[in-house]
């Protein structure tokens, strides 16, 4: 049975029983209730219904006085004012009615009077409607006018000769009298209650309506019962409400204690293992058939989808927060400060002492980072030998003495590996503010490198303002080429000197306006600062497939770290190949690859993918940067691409030569083409040849053009 099953069948049972006792008692204290209810009532109204219809008083005489009709009726003819007198006047005073009227036959006065002239006139107030026709006597209704309760009786004057009176009256008699205080008293006395004009929602034992003419309550009475009859009533209610109160108690009691058994006791379990983390003790309810093994369900999921992210967002070598996570952080609103800081030929550190040591290096220097932190900072690594300080300090002061310790801690303290000792240095660039940190600082950074600076601060650099008005046009031009379709893909021929084939790697560049072919290298690294760089893959790789679905050339697309972990570049590419079958044709090119992570499961995942769509796999700069022979083989590549700035050097640097071969030698013993690029010349070109390798590509051979333009 699950947790709501459960729940429901405990509180429908309590419930049950709470109202099996209650309903039991109720009704047992009702029917004590309604009959001494009935019995003041009826009491009450047996004698408050003689006043209403005016049996209790002289009056009631007149309802079978026909002689008094007769002269009602001569009166109607003669108007005698001595004898309605004697006749209407003095009876009203001596009864204490407040109106006396008559009316002829076509509903006009002829007799008027009222005791007190500060009352209200019902001259023009009475409505003619509501005379009476239809009782053959006394009839009678309520009127509010200014405030005060009004009685009127009315009934149709004929002679007596009609005493059912079912002819038509010849004229109206009407008797009308205020509800003042005073009268109110008078009907205390009558009823032996207390009563007063209420309002609804003040609290009587019996509300007693007033009727309009047309049956609509438009005042009440309050009737108070007499103290025996309340005390008797308080005490049937109070006997109703302590039972209530106690099995109330006795039912939140037994509620309670089940929501504390099956939710509230397992809820503080699962509370405090989030708190401590300690997925491994949700075991014990991940087996539970019922909601509470349900939310232990998700809350495990959670911790699998927490490390994940972790995973996602954490170098794995230095364990340091990633770019993805600083960007993440950064969104963060309110003032802050983001320093970058780049190590200062660290290729060279790869180059020269091998990879294994410059990732020790990266670890050492990740741990001094943090050991300068404060607790509202956090230190990440944005790219291969880039790290980053996010921080919310706003004081200058203490911004320049974090400056001071990062020196300290990296320049200063040699790094020592075994017998090796380097020393480290760094460019250091900051900015302070809400929004565009990274873009600053990235642009401040790229500024000390140029002028060869230690430290720069972008907001106390005016030139460093110039580059950012550059960033601007430049992203402004990006978005001009994306929305008028300028992003047009070149080709260079990769040429194959044994066989005389070729095949074509495909080149992003933006012919503007003005027929001007702008590179890459001025556009690209813009448009990831700016968020547009997804839309000028999918604009570019639109394009190449478009083109070479109406051939059979093999060709290659340069993919990044960033295109391969983008669910719509990496949907779009395979699609591609998918609709258009292009099976085997299509050569990846993987560029940035010190960032490319083999051991990433996303990454794996599209390598994977891309071989069993046919696609062949190119490492490109190899020999530069990040260059891991362990990288080479895991991915195991078809193709294996020399930096171009080993190749251009050959004929000059014999370091560059020897680094060539020792490239191609392995190549040969994984069975890897290699692919020399940057042939720029003759010379270049013979001595490429002679090391054996078989796949060339340079302007010596061909220029990149439109790829419309090669066939």
């Amino acid at each position: 049975m699950n947790l709501k099953n459960k729940i429901l069948f405990s509180t429908a049972f309590l419930i049950s029983l709470f109202f099996i006792v209650l309903i039991f008692f109720w009704q047992y204290n009702t029917q004590k209730l309604e009959t001494l209810q009935k019995i003041r009532i009826n009491e009450f109204q047996s004698t408050f219904n003689e006043v209403l219809s005016l049996k209790s008083r002289p009056y009631k005489i007149l309802n079978y006085d026909y002689s008094y009709w007769d002269e009602l009726v001569d009166f109607l003819t003669t108007k005698d004012e001595t004898w309605a007198k004697s006749n209407l006047e003095e009876p009203m005073h001596i009864n204490k009615f407040d109106y006396c009227l008559v009316y002829d036959n076509h509903k006009n006065i002829l007799y008027y009077n009222q005791y007190d002239s500060k009352s209200p006139n019902l001259k023009k107030k009475l409505p003619p409607s509501t005379l009476d026709t239809k009782t053959a006597f006394f009839s009678n209704y309520f009127l509010v006018i200014e405030g005060k309760v009004i009685q009127i009786f009315t009934a149709p004057i004929q002679p007596s000769l009609d005493y059912s009176r079912k002819t038509i009256p010849q004229g109206y008699y009407v008797i009308g009298k205020i509800w003042d205080e005073v009268y109110v008293a008078d009907l205390e006395n009558v009823t032996k209650q207390s009563i007063m004009v209420a309002n609804d929602v003040e609290s009587y034992d019996i509300l007693f309506p007033l009727l309009s003419y047309d049956k609509k309550h438009i005042a009440h009475l309050g009737i108070t019962l007499s103290s025996t009859t309340t005390e008797i009533v308080n005490h049937i209610f109070k006997n109703q409400l302590y039972l209530i109160f106690i099995m109330g108690l006795i039912f939140l009691f037994f509620l309670g204690n089940i929501l504390f058994r099956t939710i509230i006791r397992p809820l503080k379990e699962i509370t405090d293992t989030i708190n401590n983390k300690e997925s491994e003790k949700l075991s014990k309810f991940l087996s539970q058939k019922d909601e509470i093994g349900e939310v232990a369900k998700a809350i495990d999921d959670y911790f699998i989808q927490t490390e994940r992210i972790i995973k996602q967002t954490t170098d794995p070598l230095t364990g340091l927060p990633n770019r993805q996570q600083l960007t993440e952080d950064l969104e963060i609103s309110g003032v802050k400060l983001l320093i970058l800081i780049n190590i200062k030929k660290f290729r060279n550190i790869n180059e020269s002492y091998g990879y294994d040591i410059g990732d020790t290096i990266l670890q050492i220097f990740s741990k001094r980072l943090n050991s300068i932190l404060e607790n509202h900072e956090k230190a990440y690594r944005v790219s291969a030998d880039e790290f980053a300080i996010f921080s919310q300090e706003n004081d200058e002061e203490k911004i320049q003495i974090k400056r001071s310790n990062i020196i300290r801690s990296i320049e200063n303290d040699p790094f020592s590996i075994g017998e090796i000792n380097l020393t480290i240095n760094v460019f250091i660039a900051l900015a302070q503010g809400e929004k565009n940190l990274r873009r600053k600082c990235d642009i401040a950074l790229h500024y000390a490198k140029e002028h060869h600076m230690s430290f720069i601060n972008f907001n106390t650099n005016a030139k460093i303002v110039d580059e950012l008005e550059k960033s601007k046009v430049l992203t402004a031009m990006i978005q001009k080429a994306i929305t008028q379709k300028q992003i047009k893909p070149f080709g260079q021929k990769i040429h194959n000197i044994l066989d005389n084939s070729y095949k074509i790697e495909t080149l992003m560049r933006i012919i503007d306006e003005n027929g001007q072919i702008i590179s890459p290298t001025t556009f690209l690294e813009q448009s990831k600062i700016a968020g547009l760089y997804t839309k000028l893959t999918l604009q570019m790789m639109e394009a190449v497939f478009e083109y070479f679905q109406h051939n059979t050339l093999d060709f290659s697309i340069n993919i990044t770290f960033e295109d391969m972990l983008n669910h719509d570049v990496s949907s779009f590419f395979f699609n591609s190949i998918d609709a258009h079958k292009m099976y085997g044709r299509v050569i990846i090119e993987l560029v940035e690859s010190e960032q490319i992570d083999s051991s990433n499961s996303e990454i794996c995942q599209f390598i994977q993918k891309a071989k069993e769509l046919g696609c062949r796999i190119s490492i490109d700069d190899f020999g530069s940067g990040y260059s891991n022979f362990n990288y080479l083989v895991n991915m195991k590549a078809n193709f294996l691409k020399i930096d171009g700035s080993l190749i251009q050097n050959i004929d000059t640097d014999e370091n560059a030569y020897l680094t060539v071969k020792s490239i191609v030698s392995l190549a040969k013993e994984l069975n890897i083409k290699v692919v020399a690029e940057f042939i720029h010349s003759e010379n270049i070109f013979d001595i490429v040849r002679s090391l054996d390798i078989e796949l060339f590509q340079g302007n010596y051979l061909h220029e990149a053009e439109p790829i419309q333009n090669i066939i």
